[in-house]
């Protein structure tokens, strides 16, 4: 049957190519010299692969019981890794929750989110945010986000590809 045929070929392509993403993402972890030179080179990657409007990471400060920005893709790395941690806030963190609850956690609408934070807003509002924890070796590590700044779907394949490449991040990290 020539459907069948159609569908079996692209799940193939799509097993193939978060292959080629999760080797990318390895290697990027495996030669990278410094910390800020992996995780400014795996958002890049990241939001390169999947088509994102941005990605960034944010790293666990145990101290301060709160995400710290690190790395963002594209050319607002500078200013977002300038940003400084606003204090305990009354409402979580995106990334802070998805590492909290140890699971991914995907804002539709974010701009109308009780995530939302105005100074974060380089560009355009992102409409569509996919937060991942970074856990490794049982300890909490940070957060991988990837946003859009139109809707967006994130579908299951999409989900389960970008936890992997978290995974990968976060053994590199940890």
């Amino acid at each position: 049957d020539l459907s069948r045929q159609k569908r079996d070929r692209a799940r193939l392509e799509r097993q193939v190519a978060e292959l080629n993403t999760l080797a990318e993402v390895a290697n990027i972890a495996s030669s990278a010299q410094d910390l800020d030179g992996l995780l400014k080179a795996s958002v890049d990657r990241v939001a390169e692969i999947v088509g994102a409007d941005t990605c960034y990471v944010t790293l666990w400060d145990e101290r301060r019981g709160q995400v710290v920005f690190s790395a963002a893709s594209g050319p607002d790395h500078e200013r977002f890794r300038a940003l400084a941690p606003s204090g305990r806030e009354e409402e979580p963190s995106l990334p802070g929750t998805a590492l909290a609850e140890g699971h991914p956690v995907i804002v539709h609408d974010y701009p109308h989110s009780r995530y939302y934070r105005s100074r974060l807003v380089f560009n355009a509002p992102l409409q569509s945010v996919l937060a991942l924890p970074l856990i490794g070796n049982e300890q909490k590590l940070g957060g991988l986000v990837i946003g859009y700044f139109r809707p967006h779907t994130f579908s299951p394949e999409e989900v389960g590809t970008l936890e992997r490449a978290a995974n990968l991040i976060a053994l590199s990290v940890g």
